[in-house]
C-alpha cells in the first residue's frame, strides 16, 4: 500500500508538472500570436513625408491609449522612435533596429511600472522596411516593438495552477481510497486462508476448504497435502508401535514362563537366545517397514540406473562363482520419487534375490 501510494503521488506530481509546463507554453504561444497581430496592425500605418510615424486612428487595442495599461507599442526609426500613449509613465527597455524580416520574442524583461514598482514584461519585435514610392532613396528600415506586462499571464497561470492542483489533489485522494479498497478486497482470500489455517491449528477443522481463487488453489492443495502426510505418518507410527508391542508380547511371555519354570541352565540359555533373536528380527522388520512406508512430499526425482549399477557391481563380487550376467533395460526418463535409502532397499532386495536364485 505504501509503495503504491508513493508511486501514485509521484505520478500525479509529474503529471501536474507536465500539465503546468504545457499550459505555460500554450499561454506564451497565445501571447506571441496576439502581440504579432498587434505588430501587424501597426505595420499597416503610414509615415509622413518627413519620416515621422503616423499611428492608426484606432489602435488595435484600447489599452494602447491608456497610460500605464500594461500594453505598450514602440516604433524604432533610424532617426528616433515613436511610443504609444500607454508608454507614458513606465520605464521600458530600449529597443534597437532589427533587420527585415527578423522577428524576436523576449521575456520576461524587467520594467518600471507607472507606480514606480519593478515589474516584468514580454517583448515582441519585428524588423520591417518602409517603401514610400518609386524613389529608392525613400526606403528606410524600422522596427515595431510590442510589450505586454506579465500581470495577465501570471494571473492566468495562477488560476490554472490553483485549479490543477486542487483537482489533482482530489483525484489523488480518491485514487488512494480506491486503491486501498481494491487491495483490501484483493487480499481478502489470503486473510481467509490465514483464518482457515488457524482453525486447522486449533483442531476446529481437519483440512482447508477447496473454495479458493484459482491463484490460491495450489497453495491450499499443498497445505492439505502436508496435513495428510503428517496424519499418515502419525498413524503409521502408532500402527508400527502397536504392531511391535503386539509382536513382542509372545516372546516376552515365553521368557517369563521359562524363568518361572525350573529348567536347566543350558536349556534356559538356548530359549533366551532363541527368543532374543526372534525379538531382534521383529524389531528390525517393524523399523524397516516403518522406514519404507509412505514417501516424502515433493521429493527430488532420483535416476534409477546409477544406483542399480552400483548394487550390481557389489553383487557380482559376492556371486562371482556363479558367473551371473546382468543387463539393464530401463526406459528413458524413468525416475524414482522418494528417498535414496528407500531406492537402495528396494533395488537391493530385488537384485539380491535375482543373483541368489539365477542359474
Amino acid at each position: 500500500m505504501l509503495a503504491a501510494s508513493i508511486g501514485l503521488v509521484a505520478f500525479l506530481a509529474l503529471a501536474g508538472y507536465a500539465l503546468d509546463r504545457a499550459f505555460l507554453e500554450t499561454a506564451e504561444s497565445n501571447l506571441y500570436q496576439r502581440m504579432s497581430s498587434y505588430a501587424a496592425a501597426y505595420a499597416d500605418s503610414e509615415f509622413a513625408r518627413d519620416g515621422t510615424f503616423v499611428p492608426p486612428y484606432m489602435p488595435p487595442d484600447p489599452r494602447f491609449d491608456r497610460p500605464g495599461s500594461g500594453l505598450y507599442a514602440e516604433i524604432v526609426l533610424p532617426n528616433g522612435h515613436w511610443d504609444s500613449t500607454s508608454s507614458i509613465g513606465p520605464v521600458l527597455p530600449d529597443g534597437k533596429l532589427l533587420d527585415a524580416p527578423v522577428e524576436t520574442f523576449e521575456g520576461p524583461l524587467e520594467i518600471t511600472e507607472i507606480n514606480g514598482q519593478v515589474g516584468q514584461a514580454y517583448r515582441y519585435g519585428r524588423g520591417l522596411i518602409y517603401v514610400g514610392g518609386d524613389d529608392p532613396d525613400s526606403e528606410f528600415p524600422y522596427t515595431i516593438y510590442i510589450l505586454e506586462d506579465t500581470t495577465a499571464l501570471s494571473r492566468q497561470v495562477e488560476v490554472f495552477r490553483e485549479a490543477l492542483w486542487r483537482y489533482l489533489g482530489g483525484a489523488g485522494l480518491i485514487l488512494l481510497l480506491l486503491q486501498g479498497l481494491i487491495l483490501r478486497w484483493s487480499l481478502r482470500p489470503l486473510r481467509r486462508v490465514i483464518e482457515e489455517l488457524k482453525r486447522v491449528q486449533r483442531g476446529v477443522t481437519s483440512r482447508m476448504s477447496e473454495r479458493h481463487p484459482r491463484e490460491l488453489e495450489p497453495l491450499a492443495e499443498s497445505i492439505n497435502a502436508f496435513i495428510e502426510i503428517e496424519r499418515e505418518n502419525l498413524d503409521q507410527q502408532r500402527n508400527t508401535l502397536a504392531d511391535l508391542a503386539h509382536s513382542l508380547k509372545t516372546p516376552l511371555a515365553v521368557l517369563r514362563a521359562r524363568l518361572d519354570d525350573d529348567v536347566p541352565e543350558a536349556e534356559l540359555r538356548e530359549d533366551v537366545d532363541l527368543q532374543l533373536r526372534r525379538m531382534n528380527d521383529l524389531v528390525s522388520y517393524q523399523l524397516a517397514r516403518a522406514a519404507s512406508s509412505g514417501h516424502a512430499l515433493f521429493s527430488v526425482p532420483i535416476d534409477i540406473e546409477p544406483h542399480a549399477e552400483q548394487l550390481v557391481r557389489s553383487l557380482e563380487k559376492v556371486y562371482a562363482s556363479k558367473g551371473v550376467l546382468c543387463e539393464f533395460d530401463i526406459s528413458e526418463g524413468v525416475q524414482f520419487l522418494g528417498e535414496p535409502g528407500d531406492l537402495q532397499e528396494l533395488l537391493g532386495n530385488l537384485l539380491e534375490n535375482a543373483f541368489k536364485w539365477a542359474n
